[in-house]
């Protein structure tokens, strides 16, 4: 349970709403976010002003001497994928040493004893989605030709058919012991 005056840091703080939710809660949280990306900071920066700590790290290779008493990590680079019957971790990254490291990084920045919390998420399905404008958002996926613990994933941002932006990403499956042995290789 996150209490007040707790130090928080949020690790893919993207352009900073769950911090600025949190401020609401309590504005005597002391709150600091990472991103690898420049221009979400600046983003974050405006919606926090000097209310949150924020700097710009790669969550693999971060070194942060700080500790903090909880570590929230919202998506991005990984989450827990609900499927029903159990809970499955799905990262972007393939193999199992680039995995481990990330969650090394969150374990060694919290306090003995400190709150990791992670992304829960519904199952990645195939589906459309209408936005304003008549753009249509879609994703699609595909058991991954290349390992058997992988999926890929393609979404689009389409408009009369054309197709305007598309992305195509791979996630790793992790299931049942094979999460808990990476946690504990991260500690």
């Amino acid at each position: 349970m996150v209490v007040p005056n707790q130090s928080i840091i949020e690790i893919g703080v993207g352009t900073g709403l769950l911090l600025e939710q949190l401020l609401k809660i309590d504005p005597q949280y002391n709150l600091t976010g990472m991103d690898h990306t420049a221009a979400m900071l600046e983003i974050a920066k405006e919606r926090l002003g000097d209310r949150a700590k924020l700097f710009e790290a790669d969550i693999i290779s971060m070194s942060i001497p700080q500790q903090f008493d909880v570590a929230i990590f919202n998506g991005g680079l990984c989450a827990f994928v609900d499927t029903g019957s159990q809970c499955d971790f799905y990262t972007h990254l393939t193999d199992d040493e680039s995995n481990v490291l990330p969650l090394q990084n969150i374990a060694n920045c919290l306090h003995k004893g400190g709150l990791f919390i992670i992304n829960i998420q519904g199952v990645h399905d195939n589906h459309d989605r209408s936005l304003p404008g008549g753009i249509v958002y879609s994703q699609e996926i595909f058991e991954s030709t290349t390992n058997k613990d992988c999926i890929e994933k393609t979404f689009y941002f389409k408009k009369d058919e054309r197709v305007l932006a598309q992305q195509r990403l791979i996630y790793r499956i992790f299931q049942g012991e094979a999460i808990e042995n990476i946690f504990n290789q991260a500690g």
